[in-house]
């Protein structure tokens, strides 16, 4: 079956960019022969341009995409997936839309710039269980091969569009040869080619293209020539030969030797020619191609382009670039175009002539150039001429416009086009905006190109295949095709073309059977491949070296052809800044004699590994191949390759953790996620106070009349008010009652328990009796009756807690005032029960009665004092008597009230107004007083707002009409912080019994509990500094490890290897399997804590939450017991670390390492040791500077020693390691270091102050600041002119800011440093250029230190090159390490050099606001809950706006030095409720993210209903609500904010 047939003809105009490409007609009949051959068996389509090969193919695909439908639903297996593969990037877009518009298939398009090379193995995934065929560059199709993303025998089919192009190393080759023929014969993809052209076999002089078919494994079928010419009309061709003058060639080449050997000798380059060789180069072939006028343009553009190029030092760029150009302006001063073209080559002259012969108002044609630049040259020149002598010149119908490719080597010009300007081009030349193209071979075949009548080839050296493929764009039913050829060139290229072509045409036609017979059903292509006489001296050579390595997990596989591209990958992902250029492989020979090759491949510093070796082969490019090979296979051992042979990327390991988590049977959930977990009591109270029920009364006075009990006191002392400690210090509350807990088994002793009014800070003492008491089973009772009586005063309702028949945690018993106890008091128990506890009060309260009426006797303030009153009619509104007001009677007028209360609204009239009943003493006192507030949170320093007083309470009672409540005041008033106390007590408990489970013994408990308390309102301390502090011990502590364990990796290996060890799903995994969850304490204090029979819900709590416990817990072991403690900590709740027990073994393990020199994995084999260890004598001044002598001095210099040092070519001193390892390990002591100093320094503030403060302590700018002041900047060892002058920007930034803090005026200083000295130049040899680097970091001026009038942080707007920072890391990393790696060194270096200058410049009050966390403040205070800044190339940004969005484009702000001038800016995307709100544009993604930060604050806070089409939250529903009735009510200024934000 063909398929289904295509969809019927659409009416469109040629010319329309925006046109929908469907097939023009039905099926040709050729077109459903071939399709049915293709059907059958693999074929290469030979047939003309413009013939509708891509017809059949779309024919095919959905034939085959069909069956492999059916297949799959047949088997419920894998669909099996077809490619549709091009060979340039400008045909994806143009075939997919064909195919996408003559099918119903499920199709993807595939290209590079689609950011292909980052897509991670679920991207891939995801792909190819969405679509069913997918439009892609054959490089494309080979790497998803090559790294096993997609498997050859899960391919139904492979279709090659311009398949001429398998040969050589070519993809489309590869993919046959190391996939196609690897796989078994059943399982292999239906293969169909397509081409104009099908190459010539080599050797044999007549045409023949069997090597074609065997690389494809397919047949070649040609259309009917007599058919294709039906529909496809050839054009006129011809040859216009071009004639020199006498002696012209020759005077021309004279003169342009002449002109470069002095451009050579002005510029003083002999030394370095390099620098203008590609210049010079062609501007001598300009010269004779294109005659003086195109060369002094072309000498521009280089000019131009040198001028942008950040390889050369500016200076030096600018005396080049001066001296050269004075050359050529001085020989041709003002040149310009002649009308007789007599400054222009004869070349030029023939295409004006063919060019003047077209003159039709349809004209469309193309002019084919091999180079760039000449494409631009030769555009430059018509719109010159049109421009100077218009319409009688000849030209002024041509519109003409340059069309290249986008990729391109060694193009110094910049002259590559972006694909989306390419289709600009074309979509312009199709409409007519544009009839002249002139063109590199990007143009011949595959794209969508207007019809045109003249197609000119500028340049003749061309082979058969561009012949053909250019000549099929003269389509047009009148055109012509015409070669510009020299006349002294006797070859005739057109005739012998035509007769190749013919050849060709005629083997294609000639004896169909017989081939398909040889090549089908005789001999095997498979088994006869091996005989091709291409590959044969190339099998034999390379028999018994291994060419080929597969990865066992995943099938991926590396080759000998695919390992350079891969060593380039893996260099270019390497650690790098903008003055590390060019971090490449280095191949350099090492035996050259003809037929054995030898090379070696040099890695960059910071690669694990450096060098390594080829096998002796016949050639070069073998050599090079077998050296990458064998350095891949190195890497990929080491595992900084992935086992899909691709260098680790974020998305790889985030990909890896996955894996882990769920293999681990840990499911991957998000952060937010919450699950719930049991809620369990401390296992203390599973001791109860139980006596039995009342029918075994009579035993019980029999055998067991007493009870043993202990006792603990808690004492209230004041600690402090408003904020401030009492003058005389803490001391006994006056107003409170001690109170005395009773338990069955006896309490741990814990610290005292701070509680918080809104104005008072209390610590509760907890007194623990070393003694039990014994209790008889009456006062138990009477106990009982007691507590229980409390709690209900205390809550205004019955709270369960518990009956001595059921089990009770405790009794509570009061204390009298004047009880005095420790808990080591030598008192019998006799004293305890008799005289401490105040018996009467307990008894009291043991009365049925609710209360007492208010006797005469009552009615003294020394009795009344302690009572607590109530009305009868209202029994649970409680009265603290406040004084004895005896100038009041009932028959007193009610005195002026301010408060809210009852008698408010009766002021001035008599008391006895204002109650309905009798009152019979009318000369009895009124007693004042305040309400009982209910029970209230004291374990939070925040409170909740105060309940307005209601109008029913009062101030004022009347004696004979209130009553006395069996609980005293004071007890009542001390039950109030008594609640919060038991509810501590249950958190210590808790930590106490976590600190015995895990034996964290070390650990103190207050820091236990404070690291198990969730983050909410409810209390005063929370996990979150602890947590903080726990991340920053974690990632030392794996960083320590990491650097020891792999001392070979670079440090984007280890940063990715840490990263996946320190993250909350690892966390979350052994956090659960500790069951931490049931020890965390949150949420609100209940009514019901108390209660015995009812268990308490399960909570629920985030997965990042529970991750959180772990290092909240760590945190708690550093403060509590340092390093130390904090391992020790880790070992117990993470996995254990092979071969360390403690932190010292760290240093252990490290020296074990070095003592091992024939060790691979030895820091004795890493770069760092193969460094000269001459010339170490020059580091007193900084050792100086640091306080620290160095026992290793190798170690420092390597601190200082900038990855661009490699770059340096000098032997000796390549291979050494730069400081990115020791900026890893540094980068995590100070983070630890500065952490422990603001958790110190902060200890009640939040986790907000404590991020900010770390932020700013530990930002590249801070630490650079510190670095100069240190006097690091005059020693780091480099090699980049950019970095010495960005220094010394940095160092007059920081002067000026001395003058002007001293002077007070800040007027700009006259730089004392030169320009001169930012550059060392090119002029100079490589190894003058080494001292003059030296040189330049000795003139850079010393700073002084800080004037005490510059306070905070003065330097937040300076440029400072981070390379400084980094080096400041590294030392520390580096001292660290020379000490033997003794933390308590690191920390006095912190003490000593680093405190100061953060507790002078950085605090909470003198932080800097950061512009994203404004952002996120202001919109949230807007009322929007879902707004985000996202980065373009974020994986999390949507895919519609992303797609909405605009390619990023070259860069249009100024650059500092060693920034690429063609670097394209990175992008900052706003996105409010899946809508595109803004963007902004910058040279990196952290300053862009600024910059829109700001700017939408600005438009928040300036335009007040701009976020209203965006937002649909409730919040911003009713601001904006507020604001419209605002509005309406007002008439505000036109300047008015928003006053919420």
């Amino acid at each position: 079956m063909l398929g289904a047939p295509p969809s019927p003809p659409v009416s469109a105009n040629a010319t329309d960019p925006g046109r929908i490409r469907r097939a023009a007609d039905a099926p040709r009949n050729y077109q459903i022969e071939l399709a049915k051959r293709a059907i059958e068996s693999n074929i290469i389509a030979v047939a003309d341009t413009g013939s509708g090969k891509t017809m059949v193919a779309v024919i095919l695909l959905k034939h085959m995409v069909v069956q492999a439908r059916n297949e799959a639903k047949k088997t419920g297996g894998k669909r099996k997936m077809a490619f549709f593969v091009v060979d340039r990037v400008p045909l994806v877009t143009q075939q997919y839309e064909y195919i996408h518009n003559n099918s119903d298939i499920a199709l993807k398009e595939l290209c590079g710039s689609m950011g292909v090379d980052s897509y991670s193995n679920s991207e891939w995934g995801q792909i190819f269980e969405e679509h069913e065929a997918i439009v892609l560059t054959g490089q494309i199709l080979y790497n998803i091969l090559q790294h096993a993303f997609w498997k050859i025998e899960d391919c139904c089919l492979i279709i090659f569009d311009e398949c001429h192009h398998a040969v050589g190393d070519h993809n489309y080759r590869l993919i046959m040869r190391e996939f196609y023929e690897a796989a078994e014969k059943d399982q292999r993809p239906k293969i169909f080619g397509m081409t104009a052209s099908p190459p010539k076999n080599k050797g044999p002089r007549e045409f023949e293209a069997s090597y074609h078919e065997k690389t494809l494994h397919s047949t070649i079928v040609a259309a009917p020539h007599d058919e294709i010419i039906k529909y496809v009309k050839l054009p006129e061709e011809r040859c216009v030969r071009y004639v020199y003058a006498e002696g012209e060639r020759e005077r021309l080449k004279e003169e342009s030797e002449r002109d470069c050997a002095n451009i050579l000798l002005f510029c003083r380059l002999q030394e370095n020619q390099s620098v203008m060789s590609t210049p010079l180069r062609n501007y001598e072939i300009a010269v004779e191609d294109l005659g003086p006028w195109g060369a002094k343009v072309l000498w521009e553009y280089s000019c131009n382009a040198m001028q942008q190029d950040s390889s050369v030092a500016k200076e030096d760029r600018n005396a080049t670039i001066n001296n050269a150009a004075v050359i050529v302006q001085d020989k041709l001063p003002k040149l310009k175009p002649c009308k007789n073209l007599s400054n222009v080559s004869p070349k030029i002259r023939a295409l004006v002539d063919v060019l003047r012969e077209y003159t039709n108002p349809n004209f469309c044609g193309i002019v084919f150039v091999q180079r760039r630049v000449f494409a631009h040259v030769l555009c430059h020149f018509i719109e010159e001429c049109n421009q100077e002598f218009g319409q009688s010149f000849g030209l002024e119908h041509l519109k003409p416009v340059v069309l290249t490719g986008h990729v391109g080597k060694n193009d110094y010009l910049k002259f590559k086009m972006q694909l989306r300007e390419q289709k600009r081009i074309l979509q312009n030349f199709r409409k007519g905006d544009f009839n002249l193209l002139i063109a590199t071979d990007v143009a011949e075949e595959g794209l969508d190109i207007r019809r045109c009548n003249l197609v000119i080839r500028f340049d003749v050296n061309l082979t058969l295949i561009s012949f053909i493929q250019a000549r099929g764009r003269a389509r047009d039913m009148a055109s012509d095709y015409v070669i510009l050829q020299d006349a002294s060139d006797h070859r005739d290229t057109l005739t012998k073309f035509k007769r190749e072509e013919q050849q060709m045409r005629d083997w294609c036609n000639g004896l169909i059977g017989d081939r398909i017979s040889r090549v089908v059903g005789g001999e095997d292509p498979d088994e006869d491949n091996d005989n091709d006489y291409e590959d044969m001296g190339l099998i034999q050579e390379l028999a018994g070296i291994e060419t080929v390595c597969i990865d066992p997990e995943t099938g991926a596989r590396l080759t000998f052809t695919s390992a350079i591209g891969l060593l380039s990958q893996y260099c270019d992902s390497l650690p790098s800044d903008i003055y590390t250029q060019g971090l490449k492989p280095k191949y350099q020979p090492i035996a050259s004699e003809p037929g054995e090759q030898v090379y070696q491949v040099t890695l960059p510093p910071n690669a694990p590994a450096s060098v390594f070796v080829s096998d002796a082969l016949s050639t070069i490019v073998l050599a090079r191949r077998s050296a990458a090979f064998k350095a891949c296979k190195e890497l990929h051992r080491l595992g900084v390759l992935t086992n899909r042979w691709l260098p680790f990327r974020k998305s790889s390991a985030v990909e890896d953790r996955e894996a882990n988590s769920a293999n681990s049977g840990t499911e991957a959930t998000a952060e937010s996620a919450t699950r719930e977990y049991p809620v369990v009591e401390p296992k203390f109270w599973d001791h109860k106070i139980i006596l039995t029920s009342d029918s075994n009364a009579n035993q019980v006075r029999d055998q067991e009349r007493t009870l043993h009990l202990s006792i603990t006191v808690l004492e209230p002392w004041l600690y402090q008010v408003d904020g401030q400690e009492p003058s005389a210090g803490p001391s006994v509350l006056q107003s409170h009652r001690k109170l005395a807990l009773l338990t069955k088994e006896t309490l741990p002793q814990f610290d005292p328990i701070e509680l918080f009014s809104e104005t008072t800070s209390y610590r509760v003492e907890m007194k623990v009796m070393e003694r039990k008491v014994e209790l008889a089973y009456g006062q138990v009772q009477d106990l009982e009756q007691f507590t229980q009586k409390l709690f209900y005063h205390v809550h205004r309702k019955d709270v369960d807690v518990g009956s001595l028949n059921s089990g009770m945690r405790f009794l509570v018993a009061p204390l009298r005032w004047d009880a005095s106890l420790s808990k080591d008091d030598t008192r019998d128990t006799q004293y305890l029960l008799e005289q401490a506890i105040d018996w009467a009060d307990v008894t009291r309260a043991t009365t049925p009665e609710y209360g007492t009426a208010i006797e005469n006797s009552d009615l003294t303030w020394d009795r009344l004092q302690d009572l607590l009153l109530f009305e009868p009619t209202a029994k649970q509104r409680f009265y603290y008597p406040v004084a004895l007001r005896k100038d009041l009677t009932p028959l007193s007028p009610i005195p002026v009230i301010h408060d809210i209360c009852r008698e408010k609204d009766h002021q001035g009239k008599p008391f006895s107004t204002m109650f309905q009943f009798d009152i019979r003493d009318l000369d009895q006192p009124i007693i004042q007083v305040t309400r009982v507030e209910r029970s209230t949170n004291m374990l939070q320093t925040v409170k909740k707002q105060k309940a307005a007083q209601k109008k029913s309470a009062a101030q004022f009672l009347i004696p004979e009409h209130c009553m006395a409540s069996p609980i005293a005041a004071s007890v009542l008033h001390s039950a109030k912080w008594m609640v919060s106390v038991l509810t501590r007590l249950d958190g210590l408990l808790m930590a106490s019994e976590f600190k015995h489970r895990f034996g964290l013994h070390s650990i103190q408990t207050q820091l236990i509990l404070e690291a198990l308390t969730a983050s909410n309102k409810c209390y005063a301390m929370n996990f979150q500094r602890l947590e903080h502090l726990g991340d920053t011990f974690l990632k030392l502590m794996v960083t320590v490890d990491l650097f020891i364990r792999f001392p070979l990796l670079d440090e984007g290996s280890l940063t990715r290897k840490c990263s996946d060890r320190v993250n909350n799903q690892r966390l979350l995994r052994h956090s659960r399997s500790h069951q931490l969850g049931q020890y965390l304490i949150q949420g609100e204090i209940e009514n019901t804590h108390f209660s015995q029979s009812h268990p308490r819900p399960p909570q629920k709590i985030s997965n990042k939450t529970m991750a959180d416990l772990i290092e909240s817990t760590l945190g708690a072991a550093f403060l509590s017991g340092g390093l130390e403690a904090a391992f020790e900590t880790a070992m117990v709740l993470l996995d254990p670390l092979d071969g360390i027990q403690n932190w010292a073994d760290f240093a252990t393990a490290y020296e074990n390492l070095t003592s091992c020199p024939n060790d691979l994995h030895s820091p004795c084999n890493t770069p760092r040791s193969r460094q000269n260890a001459s010339d170490l004598s020059n580091y007193e001044n900084i050792e100086e500077s640091l306080g620290y002598r160095f026992k290793d001095r190798l170690l420092l210099k390597q601190a200082l020693t900038h990855a661009s040092w490699s770059n340096t070519g000098i032997v000796g001193e390549t291979g050494g390691s730069c400081y990115q390892r020791l900026e890893f390990l540094g980068d995590a002591l100070l983070g630890m270091l500065v952490t422990d100093y603001c958790v110190k320094r902060y200890p009640n503030c939040g986790p907000g102050i404590l991020h900010k403060t770390k932020t700013a302590s530990v930002n590249f700018k801070t630490l650079g600041v510190l670095s100069i002041t240190s006097g690091f900047h005059r020693h780091i060892i480099h090699f980049s002119p950019e970095l010495g002058g960005n220094i010394c920007s940095t160092v007059q930034q920081l002067q000026d800011a001395y003058e002007a803090a001293v002077t007070k005026k800040k007027k700009k200083k006259v730089s004392s440093i030169q320009p001169t000295q930012t550059a060392i130049p090119f002029s100079r040899s490589v190894s003058q250029r080494l001292i003059d680097a030296i040189d330049l970091a000795q003139t850079i001026p010393v700073v002084g230190p800080i004037p005490e009038q510059l306070e905070g942080e003065f330097w937040v707007h300076f440029d400072i090159p981070k390379v400084l920072g980094d080096v400041f890391e590294s030392i520390l990393g580096a001292i660290y390490i020379d000490s033997g790696w003794d933390y308590a060194v690191l920390q006095r270096h912190f003490d000593e050099r680093i405190k100061p200058f953060l507790e002078k410049h950085i605090s909470d009050n003198t932080l800097t606001s950061d512009p994203l966390t404004t952002f996120t403040q202001t919109i949230q205070a807007a009322g929007c809950q879902n707004a985000k800044i996202y980065s373009y190339n974020e994986g999390k940004l949507p895919k519609h706006i992303k797609e909405a969005l605009p390619q990023p484009q070259l860069s249009q702000e100024p650059r500092r030095q060693g920034q690429d001038p063609n670097s394209v800016d990175q992008t900052a995307v706003l996105v409010i409720h899946d809508k595109l709100a803004g963007t902004a544009m910058a040279e990196n993604t952290e300053k862009a993210k600024k910059i829109l930060a700001r700017d939408t604050v600005e438009i928040l806070r300036n335009q007040l209903f701009w976020l209203d089409d965006y937002c649909t939250c409730p919040k911003r529903l009713k601001i904006t609500l507020q604001l419209q009735q605002t509005l309406k009510s007002t008439s505000p200024p036109e300047d008015m904010l928003i006053p919420t934000f």
